[in-house]
């Protein structure tokens, strides 16, 4: 996979990093030349010095083959310009942003060629909703755009569903129990299992239904 980055800060670098690691193609594009000599010379990556909302620079870079296109300077409208530019010019397939003022999100959608807005601080916002919404139910994951998660819960003594089957617990349809980790045995459930105090169950399910999930498993 060939990811072209646009913006060699802190976390354009450490995303660089993190795909670099993982074998995959890493292209930066930074203004900076110091900050994109050290990118270079740390990473031992391609580093296209110039502006990610020049097409120019994002033809050098490669803009044009790439697989995902990545926009993470600490400018909301340097990002909007660069994913643009991404979508619209160079027919990339996939084009993610950071958005760094939560008031410029609205922006960010797929008809500037955005397909995936990350904003810190809605994640943050998010975090906070739902530990004081879902108690100890653990988000452990987002799946296809947000639409799925896969959550773990802890089966305390005091819960009403220990002793109970898989079967009986009244489990939602878009709530798959795919796991029970115990004693540090991994169990793949059928209905006639009982839990048991000491339980982590691990959930597919959706956003719409943690809370249900939450509560017949308190």
């Amino acid at each position: 996979m060939f990811v072209l980055i646009v913006g060699g800060g802190q976390v354009g670098r450490y995303l660089a990093e993190m795909l670099v690691r993982d074998r995959q193609r890493v292209v930066v594009v930074e203004k900076n030349p110091a900050v994109a000599d050290q990118i270079s010379r740390s990473l031992g990556i391609e580093v296209v010095r110039g502006d990610g909302d020049d097409p120019t620079v994002l033809e050098s870079a490669g803009a044009r083959g790439a697989d995902v296109f990545v926009a993470v300077t600490g400018e909301d409208e340097d990002n909007l310009v660069a994913c643009t530019l991404a979508k619209s010019e160079f027919q990339v397939g996939r084009v993610l942003a950071r958005v760094n003022n939560p008031k410029n999100e609205w922006m960010f959608g797929k008809d500037m060629g955005v397909d995936i807005a990350i904003s810190q601080a809605a994640i943050i916002a998010t975090l906070l909703e739902e530990q004081t919404s879902l108690g100890d139910l653990v988000t452990l994951m987002r799946l296809q755009e947000g639409n799925v998660t896969l959550v773990e819960k802890l089966i305390p003594p005091t819960a009403r569903c220990a002793g109970c089957a898989v079967k009986d617990l009244g489990l939602p349809v878009e709530g798959r129990l795919v796991a029970v980790l115990r004693q540090g045995k991994v169990l793949f459930p059928s209905g006639d299992l009982v839990l048991e105090p000491g339980d982590r169950v691990i959930l597919l399910t959706t956003p719409e239904q943690e809370q249900e999930i939450a509560r017949l498993l308190a």
